[in-house]
């Protein structure tokens, strides 16, 4: 496996793809007994084990890196560590942004005390990247060096000459500004950028000159987080607020542990959530503005009414067409939904045709297309052609991570719309 201290020449052989069968008696040595335990990993009975999660698992010094279900990697080893970072960057947008569900939530939990660090250290170093070590601007105040005049103090620490019977000021308190490299603020985020740097810098382009004097901590833990509080209290700024609690969160969650038994995660084994997410977000869905045009059922039970509301997960209106979308995390060269996912999304189709006049009903399932979109076919129902069909396509799953993970717009709508104008 991957060493946090490890080169990349043999980064392939440590990445692995979620539900792809795997040697166990080629990999006994190297995939740690826990994960099966803690159910990472699963064996099969004719000796393979697949991975049932999707993202990072950081245990015993090592790395397990597991791509979504259908996922092809690269053969170029530089374009695979960049098919890396698009991978870290995805999960680090989905956690934040998104009210992760009670299973995503007890995953996390479980995940060990120091899960965090590891999301802290690649914003971190990102940040470092785009925007360099902060730094505060101080004032001194010293006799004649610097522009600008502090009459204030002139007057109270400066005697002056009398001429003409007027005082007459020969040397000044001056002010001058500069920024502060010696501040506890700058050191602190030193240190955790360069230790950012030494465990994790290969994932994130981003090239750092390392200090020794930086490799510790410049004050004790308890210090350092005092020095962080208040800052976070005396600023308003919104990137120095993220900031000030990555680092916290990164102090907190790494401190100076250097176990080799250390275990955290950068993971979900529900990525059909994330890629719900994603879906919804390269395809532009309008959901939140046709939701109110959605026909809902209702229960009528003694005198009271409930609703169960129908929530596509994606919809969208081009001319007159409105658009049907569900996001399945299937592998379609090894599996297809069945029944009771086809059901739903016929009823949908069936039940908004009442709103609009022509409705297309679709399947989105990730893959490693290439050309972003694939036509795989149709599902209908024999006899009953007034239900309509479900079109298939897969899109590329790198590329839709790559433009959800760096706030990108995308021409997959357009494109899908052309490609079912075609069929």
């Amino acid at each position: 496996m991957i060493s946090m201290n490890n080169n990349n020449k043999d980064i392939r052989q440590h990445c692995f793809i979620e539900n792809y069968p795997y040697s166990y008696a080629v990999y006994q040595d190297s995939v740690y007994e826990e994960l099966f335990q803690m159910g990472y990993c699963e064996k099969k009975m004719n000796g393979n084990f697949i991975f049932k999660c999707t993202g990072f698992i950081f245990l015993n010094n090592t790395f397990f890196i597991i791509f979504p279900k259908g996922y092809r990697l690269p053969d170029d080893n530089k374009e695979l560590i960049d098919h890396i970072r698009v991978l870290v960057s995805t999960l680090i947008r989905y956690k934040r942004e998104n009210k992760l569900v009670e299973e995503e939530n007890e995953l996390n939990s479980s995940a060990g005390e120091i899960e965090n660090s590891v999301a802290a250290a690649l914003w971190l170093l990102q940040d470092y990247k785009e925007n360099n070590f902060i730094r505060r601007n101080v004032k001194k105040k010293r006799i004649n060096h610097g522009n600008k005049i502090n009459w204030p103090l002139t007057i109270k620490k400066v005697n002056p000459t009398i001429s003409n019977s007027r005082p007459v000021y020969l040397n000044f308190v001056t002010e001058k500004s500069f920024e502060d490299s010696e501040h506890i603020l700058y050191a602190l985020h030193r240190y955790v950028v360069q230790k950012s740097f030494q465990k994790y810098g290969w994932l994130v382009d981003v090239l750092i000159e390392v200090d020794p004097f930086f490799d510790e901590l410049p004050v004790n833990q308890q210090l350092a987080l005092f020095v962080l509080q208040r800052e976070l209290q005396n600023t308003f700024l919104e990137r120095e607020i993220r900031l000030l609690n990555y680092i916290i969160e990164f102090i907190s969650g790494s401190g100076e542990n250097n176990n080799e038994k250390t275990f955290y995660t950068l993971i979900t084994s529900y990525f059909h959530h994330v890629w719900e997410v994603i879906c919804s977000y390269v395809f532009k869905s309008e959901y939140l503005q046709l939701k109110d045009n959605i026909p809902q059922p209702v229960w009528h039970i003694k005198g009271t009414t409930k609703t169960p509301r129908q929530i596509p997960d994606i919809l969208f209106l081009e001319q007159d067409t409105l658009y049907v979308l569900d996001a399945k995390y299937y592998d379609v060269a090894n599996n297809l939904p069945g029944w009771h996912d086809l059901v739903k999304q016929f009823f949908y189709a069936v039940s908004l045709k009442t709103v609009y006049q022509k409705v297309v009903n679709v399947l989105i399932f990730p893959g490693s297309t290439g050309d972003k979109q694939f036509y795989h076919g149709y599902v209908d129902i024999d006899s009953r052609i007034e239900l309509g069909s479900i079109q298939a396509y897969s899109i590329d799953t790198y590329t839709a991570m790559s433009l959800y993970s760096a706030y990108r717009t995308s021409d997959f709508r357009e494109s899908l719309v052309r490609n079912i104008d075609l069929c």
